[in-house]
């Protein structure tokens, strides 16, 4: 785990929404809180013991994994992460 939820808030602040920093290198870990899915998209909050960061998960990205995340993970559980950060069109 290279991050706690409100490091990275801070660390990453300044990121545009829509944009991504892909030279940036993060793992977390933490409980899975709610977890949706859209189509090739899912969005998972995921919990630690400062706060909340949510996972962009993009089947582009991932593959046949994706597939495999979807039917696995499901709210409650205890998981690791490790990618890059995005802020999404959201803001978030």
């Amino acid at each position: 785990v290279t991050h706690q939820s409100k490091d990275l808030q801070g660390e990453f602040e300044a990121l545009e929404p829509g944009t991504e920093d892909e030279t940036a290198e993060v793992s977390v870990a933490g409980r899975i809180m709610t977890k949706r899915v859209f189509g090739k998209l899912a969005f998972f909050t995921l919990q630690d013991q400062d706060g909340n960061v949510q996972l962009y998960l993009d089947k582009k990205r991932l593959g046949p994994s994706f597939a495999q995340i979807k039917q696995w993970v499901d709210a409650g559980d205890i998981v690791g992460a490790q990618g890059t950060m995005k802020r999404t069109e959201k803001g978030e």
